[in-house]
Formats: C-alpha cells, structure tokens, sequence
C-alpha cells in the first residue's frame, strides 16, 4: 500500500474533522432521548443544590398535568427572621431557581406554570392558605417572574420590629386595650371564632349531608348564635369581635 506523505495525511485529517462538523449540523438530534433526560435530570439536581437557602423550609411541592399545561406549585415557610422586603424577594427566587426545571411530567420537561407561596411560620403554612407573606408566580406568557407581598401582614411583621406605629398598629393596640380587661387574649379569641365556624360546618353536615344552600344557612345560623353567647361572656359586640379576628389573622402566627 502506498504510504501518504505528511501533508497529504494532514489534508486528509482536515477532511474528516470538516466533514464530521456538517454532519453534526445537518442531524442535531442525533442524541438518544435517555441521555437528554438524564443531563436535565441532573442539571435539576445541580440547580437545586446550589439555590437551598438556609431560612425557609419546603412544606410541600404538589404537581399537576394536563395535556396542555403543567404546574407546581411550592408551598415553603421562613425558620428565620427576616429584615426586610427585599431579603423575602430574593427566598421567593431561590425557592423558584430550585424547582422551576424539575421533571417527572408526562407531556413536559418541566413545568411552564411555577407558583410559589412563602409563609411566616409553619402554622400557617400548614393551617392558613391565605396567609401567605410573599408569592411568586411564572407563567408561560411572562418573561419573568411576578413577585407580590401581603402588605398587611408584612407591614404587621415590619412593624414590630421597629418603634414607629403604623395606623394599623394604632388599631392593634386599641384591640388589645379593650380585650386586656375582659382577660381574653386577642388569639384565643380569633382560636374560639374558628373552632365555632368548624362546628357549626360539622353539625350542618349532619342535617344536611347534601350540603346547598339548607346547609350554609344553618351553620351561619349556628354560628351567630355561638358568637352572640361568646360577645355576651366578654361583653364585646359582634363588630369588635369581627375586627379583633381581622387583626388577629394578621399578627397571630
């Protein structure tokens, strides 16, 4: 066989790498599905280590599907005091970094709808779906993420860690004035207000098992009546009794 000179063996060489570069361009798809999932499932477990932060704890990531969407939506609490509204932006982030690219769908490779709801305490993470102190959320029609406060309960959890009163702490403090010498605490309340509205769900149900609208009147009715006793035992009308829960769904944690 004939020997190939050195240029002519450079030459050759040249070809091959030219030739092997269209060809990766021409076919991009070449690369098996089970090696692309298995670098998204570890670029996930990459991403999730690097964005844990230290001051709040997942309660719980539920996913859902259709063959149209799908979502997560992370549920998470602070084990941390924060300083401010900004320090709650950037746990809104990290929480999103973590599970916006995580797998395990059907029609997707990651979610397109991300939610996020950040809560002050375990309680209320666990007790209070509304009482979320921060949300986050990323649709797929959104460049970026939309981040919101509960300005309530922010400026409530602010407030008392600094010595400026806001109106709303004004307000707390009059409640709390008029509760002092009825010896009721304005959480206990709110605690009893929630145990009568449960009960009188409870024995509503058993009247009517069918639920309707029998059944939402006679629970309201029941709980009127409990709150009405429970005004008259701390004599406090049903107007402050409402406003002390307001306040209490803010500030009690």
């Amino acid at each position: 066989m004939r020997c190939l000179y050195p240029f002519q063996s450079l030459k050759l060489n040249l070809w091959l790498v030219l030739f092997s570069g269209a060809f990766l361009m021409f076919f991009p798809g070449c690369e098996s599905n089970g090696s692309k999932n298995t670098k998204s499932t570890a670029d996930t477990s990459i991403r999730s280590t690097q964005a844990k932060a230290a001051n709040y704890t997942v309660l719980k990531a539920d996913k859902s599907e259709t063959t149209g969407k799908a979502q997560i939506k992370i549920v998470a609490y602070l084990t941390k005091d924060f300083k401010d509204k900004s320090e709650l932006e950037k746990t809104l982030y990290h929480i999103y970094e973590a599970y916006r690219h995580v797998g395990g769908y059907i029609y997707f490779d990651e979610p397109i709808v991300v939610g996020v709801y950040l809560f002050e305490t375990q309680k209320l993470a666990e007790t209070d779906p509304t009482a979320w102190l921060g949300m986050l959320e990323k649709g797929p029609l959104h460049s970026n993420p939309d981040v919101s406060f509960n300005r309530l309960r922010l400026n409530a959890s602010l407030g008392l860690k600094d010595n400026i009163l806001s109106e709303d702490e004004i307000e707390l403090a009059k409640i709390k004035k008029l509760l002092l010498p009825r010896g009721i605490d304005m959480c206990d309340l709110n605690q009893t207000v929630n145990d009568i509205e449960l009960n009188s769900i409870h024995a509503a149900d058993q009247l009517y098992p069918d639920y309707g609208l029998e059944h939402n009147d006679y629970s309201d009715k029941l709980m009127r009546q409990e709150v009405k006793k429970l005004g008259r035992k701390y004599k406090l009308t049903s107007d402050e009794i409402e406003q002390a829960c307001f306040f209490a769904s803010t500030y009690c944690k």
